[in-house]
């Protein structure tokens, strides 16, 4: 065959022996992608020093591990033709997707051609020959499996497991049961000597599927983005390769240390606390973050109505924001306290959607619980949390149904699970108010379930509190207080959402927590609003504003008037985005 090289044998020499040069040919040369950055070299040189047969690499969303890694197995491939790749994908269509992108190598790049399989041989998404393959082996060069599926044909040198932990496999006991013993039969595709498994990955949970391997003999490499607190650092420190450790011990906390921006990095914390924790420095072990993973401090206290919202709540937790005034009704653990906006915007929005949702009673202590909630500019604003005594009664479903009357809710939400309360809350509204007030004015009654687990709560409240996006009121604390200490019994704090809040944990040891259960249930109701953040719903309008002012005209004595009002406030649009600080980061730089 021609040499395709037309540089030198030389480069073809030196791609054969570096995978990371390799990489760099071929991302900058054949693939129209940047220059691999110094992360993503690393990841590729510990790939191919083979350090480990049982291998786990963890990264950030965004970090290209795949790419890199179905591009060593051309590489192996590329090198000796006669291997057998398998990439083992959640379905055997997620698998397909790689072994297509792998086709689509083999038949473009030039370098690549020796590879090439013929038009007699097998090239599909679900697997493709080499054009050297052996003719007496059986199964692809390279092949799609999917976990759990059928295991058929010859073994693999490589077998390549893609982001087998997800949001849906690792809720219950029993889906991580089943993913553990999926990942077992993993060892049925590779050859018992010299077969290598690697798994690139996400952690989704804090009982992590990479943990429990971890106990089986894999090596785990982590790839954070930024540089992690010392809690973090600490419990993840023989995981990261020399050179991760060396720009932790280097820079401060918080740190970019690939190629994404400080603003990139501010989004990424935007979707919450935990899930940067996670999914971002791909902590595998609790913390305290984890551990207590809701921060009450970053809720703004506002006096809001039901009217409109302003655009955008520059919260500070300084002490002379601090509310100190409404500290008595809050039960939060001590220091923990609500802190005043220090500037509102002018600019006001209306509400997407005001809810009521209810939590009715359930068996031995539970309360019956309901939660008033508005989504606007972004925020989810708490107006009433209140406990009902005595559960469904006639007098506590009226109270439900004129609190959302008063308030212009659109539809009570009410948490059925086998029960009978929305069938009652209709009956009441359709004897004692559709009178009164019309029945096609009053709030819609929707039945539903909430029964999430804790991981499915901090998922839903965490993004809304941890980005200072939840905003309460001060007759939502009242309320909490009050309907919690009217029950006269000793500890009535742990019905408290304040308290639920600050004490919520992984580790199952809240007394009562129907009140944050039921926040939980009305902010996933609002979540469609929630997607947002205020800062860019404030850019959106500000992009508006300019619009609809460069619409004015500019002629006659009446376009003053029509452009005053921006001349008062004219339009200004900058780039918002902030370096973690200490009051979200928590430690500084990690000791020797």
């Amino acid at each position: 065959m021609a040499n395709v090289f037309h540089h030198s044998n030389k480069i073809e020499r030196k791609m054969r022996k570096d995978f990371v040069f390799f990489m760099r040919y071929m991302f900058t040369k054949r693939m129209d992608l940047p220059e691999p950055t110094p992360m993503q070299k690393l990841f590729a040189d510990i790939l191919q020093q083979r350090l480990s047969r049982r291998e786990i690499y963890l990264a950030y969303r965004g970090f290209a591990k795949t790419t890199i890694i179905n591009l060593f197995q051309i590489w192996e491939l590329w090198n000796n033709p006669k291997l057998q790749q398998a990439i083992w994908g959640q379905n055997r269509n997620f698998a397909a997707g790689s072994v297509g992108m792998m086709l689509g190598w083999v038949s473009t790049i030039p370098e690549l051609s020796h590879i090439r399989p013929s038009s007699k041989q097998q090239q599909s998404t679900f697997g493709f020959d080499t054009f050297q393959k052996p003719r007496h082996m059986k199964g692809a060069s390279v092949n799609a499996l999917s976990i759990g599926g059928a295991i058929t044909g010859s073994r693999a040198d490589t077998l390549v497991i893609d982001d087998p932990e997800t949001t849906q496999n690792g809720y219950t006991q029993q889906r991580r049961e089943n993913l553990d013993r999926q990942m077992t039969e993993a060892t049925m595709v590779i050859k018992e000597t010299t077969g290598r498994i690697i798994i690139p990955g996400t952690p989704h949970f804090d009982r992590s599927l990479y943990t429990r391997l971890k106990a089986k003999g894999y090596k785990i490499y982590i790839f954070p983005m930024t540089v992690p607190p010392k809690e973090v650092a600490d419990a993840c420190w023989e995981h990261y390769p020399k050179q991760v450790r060396d720009m932790i011990m280097a820079l401060p906390v918080g740190t970019p240390l690939d190629r994404f921006s400080e603003e990139e990095v501010a989004m990424r914390m935007a979707e919450g606390r935990v899930t940067f924790e996670r999914q971002c420095l791909c902590n595998i072990y609790r913390s305290s973050e984890t551990d207590r993973p809701l921060d009450i401090t970053r809720i703004i206290l506002y006096d809001a109505n039901t009217r409109s919202i302003p655009q955008t709540l520059e919260h500070a937790r300084e002490p002379q924001h601090a509310a100190e005034d409404m500290a008595m009704y809050s039960c939060a653990d001590l220091g923990e306290k609500f802190y005043r906006p220090f500037k509102v915007s002018d600019n006001l929005r209306q509400y997407d959607d005001i809810i009521v949702y209810v939590d009715p009673a359930g068996m031995g202590k539970d309360e019956m619980v309901s939660v008033t909630a508005g989504a606007g500019a972004g925020y989810m604003v708490v107006f009433r949390v209140k406990g009902h005594r005595g559960g469904a009664t006639a007098a506590n479903l009226e109270d439900i149904i004129d609190e959302a009357i008063s308030k212009k809710a659109k539809a009570i939400y009410v948490e059925s699970n086998g029960n009978t309360c929305p069938q009652w809350i209709r009956a009441i509204m359709d004897e004692k108010y559709a009178p009164r007030f019309g029945r096609d004015t009053l709030p819609q009654v929707v039945p539903g379930h909430n029964q999430q687990s804790k991981n499915l709560r901090i998922e839903t409240l965490d993004p809304i509190i941890n980005s200072g996006r939840m905003v309460i009121t001060p007759e939502a604390l009242m309320s909490d207080y009050m309907s919690a200490e009217d029950k006269g019994v000793e500890g009535f704090a742990d019905y408290t959402l304040t308290s639920q809040i600050s004490y919520f944990s992984l580790k199952d040891d809240l007394p009562f927590d129907d009140r944050v259960d039921a926040l939980a249930g009305a902010a996933q109701q609002l979540a469609a609003h929630l997607g947002v953040t205020p800062v860019n719903q404030a850019t959106d309008s500000e992009y508006e504003r300019i619009k609809e002012w460069l619409e004015q005209p500019v002629i006659g004595p009446e376009s003053f008037d029509n452009i005053a009002p921006f001349l008062e406030q004219p339009p200004t649009l900058k780039l918002v985005g902030h370096r973690p600080n200490s009051t979200q980061w928590r430690g500084g730089k990690v000791a020797a």
